[in-house]
C-alpha cells in the first residue's frame, strides 16, 4: 500500500479547502496525514464511498478528539496498532513492515557497509596510507547519504567519489589500461596486502548492496529507485578504481 503523508496532502490541496478528502484505493494515511485533515476539519473518504469515514474499525484504531496518539500503520496490510509489534519495525514516519523485509534487509546492507568501511580506514590509517583513507571517507560519506535519502524517500543528493564524477568513475573503472597502465584488477591475494583486501571486500559488499537494492526496488519490471541502483554500482566501481589505482602504485604512503 502507498503512504500518503501530511505534505502529499498539503501539495495536492493546496490553499483550497475541500470539505472531504478521498483517499484512493491502495493507500493509507499516515498519523501525521490525519492530524493534519482533522485540524483542518476535511473530513476523509474511501475512494467510491459517499460517505466520510470514520475512524473505528478493528483496522482503523480510532483517537479520542483532541489526543495526539501514535498510530502504527502496516504498509502491506494496512492494519493500524496503538504499540509498535516487536516484529515489525518502523520504514518511516509510522509506517511499518516486517523486520524481514526487502527495504529492511537492503538498509542492514548499508550498515554493514558503513562499519566495514570504517574498519578499513582504521586498519590503513595504522601504516599511513592517508590517501587511501582520505578516499574512503568519500565512499563513507556516499553511503550515508544513501541511507538518509532511503529512510526520507528523498532522491539523492549529488556528489563526487574519490573526487570524480559518476561518469568519470565509469570511465577509469573499465579503462584501466588507459589511466593506470594495467589490464585489470588482480584478484584479491594475502600477498597483495591489507589494503588490497580490505578494498575488495568493500567492492565485493557494495555488490552485495547492489542487489539487495534491486530486490527492494525492482517491482513488477519497474524500478522505483534507480538513483539509488545506479549510485550503488559507480561505487562498487569506484572501488575498482582505487584498486587500479593501489596496484599501479599512486597510492605511495604518504599524507595527502
Amino acid at each position: 500500500m502507498k503512504a500518503i503523508t501530511e505534505n502529499m496532502i498539503r501539495y495536492e490541496i493546496g490553499d483550497s479547502k475541500p470539505e472531504v478528502y478521498v483517499i484512493k484505493k491502495g493507500c493509507i494515511l499516515t498519523t501525521s496525514a490525519l492530524d493534519f485533515l482533522e485540524d483542518n476539519n476535511i473530513k476523509v473518504a474511501k475512494e467510491g464511498e459517499t460517505l466520510p469515514l470514520k475512524i473505528d474499525n478493528e483496522n482503523d484504531v480510532k483517537v479520542p478528539k483532541g489526543k495526539k496518539s501514535k498510530i502504527y500503520i502496516c504498509k502491506e496490510t494496512g492494519k493500524r496498532y496503538t504499540k509498535k509489534p516487536e516484529c515489525m519495525t518502523q520504514l518511516h514516519d509510522n509506517i511499518l513492515v516486517s523486520k524481514c523485509s526487502d527495504r529492511i534487509l537492503f538498509r542492514g546492507k548499508l550498515d554493514s557497509m558503513e562499519s566495514l568501511i570504517v574498519y578499513a580506514q582504521a586498519v590503513i590509517a595504522e601504516v599511513n596510507d592517508i590517501k587511501i583513507v582520505n578516499d574512503l571517507d568519500t565512499i563513507l560519506f556516499a553511503v550515508r547519504e544513501l541511507v538518509r535519502a532511503e529512510v526520507l524517500e528523498e532522491e539523492i543528493r549529488p556528489f563526487e567519489l574519490i573526487g570524480m564524477s559518476f561518469d568519470e568513475i565509469h570511465e577509469r573503472s573499465h579503462n584501466p589500461q588507459k589511466y593506470y597502465g594495467i589490464e585489470q584488477c588482480k584478484l584479491a591475494d594475502y600477498k597483495l596486502g591489507k589494503a588490497y583486501a580490505l578494498l575488495n571486500m568493500i567492492r565485493s559488499g557494495m555488490r552485495e548492496a547492489e542487489v539487495a537494492a534491486a530486490k527492494a526496488y525492482i517491482i513488477d519490471g519497474k524500478t522505483e529507485r534507480p538513483d539509488i541502483i545506479e549510485a550503488l554500482n559507480r561505487m562498487s566501481s569506484a572501488m575498482h578504481v582505487m584498486m587500479s589505482k593501489l596496484d599501479a602504485g599512486e597510492y605511495n604512503n604518504k599524507e595527502a
